[in-house]
């Protein structure tokens, strides 16, 4: 439990911190309202106003990280769920800011902001549903219409029409059509991925790039290059002993057989 006045201390970081919001220096009001959330790590309000920091600043995770924190802290504030809903909304995922909005004009019905946050949320998640019922299909005209300028292109401002019936030019009308309505299928997919990745964890490179984690992978891997080094010239060696040490021997051993052979042969013809 944080003393007097450490509460205290927090309050006056918190204003340092508001004084550089309203400067647009969001780097250091990050800054300040860290340093109270260390000296009252319970005051949502510190949370809230870093979360606007970090919205500034597009941080979009930090800042849903910390909307989430106060509403957690303080589930009754609607504050706490408009800071979210801001996020959700800057980030493009207009449905959930529109849930939190809706939650935050629950809790306090009078708040002007909250309001004007919710029809301009409703009106972004119309236009948004009348661009996924619609843009596929403009696609797929848009397709169409490329299809057959080639086809009347090829068939009136060439001299060997290379098209030649009105079957394959109805194909190629056709393919083009499946092709820009799956461009557009594509695209929309992409784009969904985009925003949902603005919401994901970024990734900590201070982790990744831990000198603890860095020494064991290269350990690990000395280890491995010294035992590959040592089966190669045990293989080595294995493979000199097999080749001069025993079959050596028994050349040497059929070479002092036959030369003793010899001798006796010789001696033998002396005696005669």
């Amino acid at each position: 439990m944080p003393s007097k006045k450490q509460l205290q201390q927090a309050e006056e970081i918190k204003e340092k911190g508001n004084a550089c919001v309203k400067e647009g220096n969001y780097h250091e009001s990050i800054v300040h309202y860290s340093h109270a959330i260390q000296l009252d790590p319970k005051n949502h309000v510190f949370y809230s106003n870093r979360s606007l920091s970090f919205l500034k600043l597009q941080q979009y995770y930090l800042a849903l990280e910390d909307a989430r924190k106060t509403i957690q802290l303080q589930p009754e504030w609607p504050k706490g769920y408009y800071r979210k809903g801001n996020v959700e909304y800057a980030a493009g995922h207009y449905r959930s800011a529109l849930l939190s909005f809706g939650r935050a004009m629950l809790l306090d019905p009078n708040d002007s902001d909250v309001r004007a946050a919710v029809k301009k949320t409703n009106d972004e998640v119309f236009k948004m549903r009348k661009r996924e019922m619609w843009d596929p299909y403009i696609s797929a005209i848009s397709g169409a219409c490329i299809g057959l300028f080639i086809v009347i292109a090829d068939w009136y401002f060439t001299k060997k029409p290379s098209i030649k019936t009105y079957y394959y030019g109805i194909i190629i009308i056709i393919t083009f059509t499946v092709l820009g309505y799956l461009a557009m299928k594509g695209y929309r997919y992409i784009r969904e991925k985009q925003r949902l990745a603005l919401l994901e964890q970024p990734i900590d490179l201070l982790k990744e790039m831990d000198p603890q984690s860095i020494n064991l992978e290269m350990d690990s891997e000395k280890q491995s290059t010294d035992s590959q080094d040592i089966s190669n010239s045990n293989q080595r060696l294995d493979g000199t002993v097999g080749s001069s040490g025993l079959f050596g021997n028994k050349t040497r051993k059929r070479g002092g057989a036959s030369a003793g052979r010899q001798k006796f042969k010789m001696g033998k013809s002396h005696q005669r």
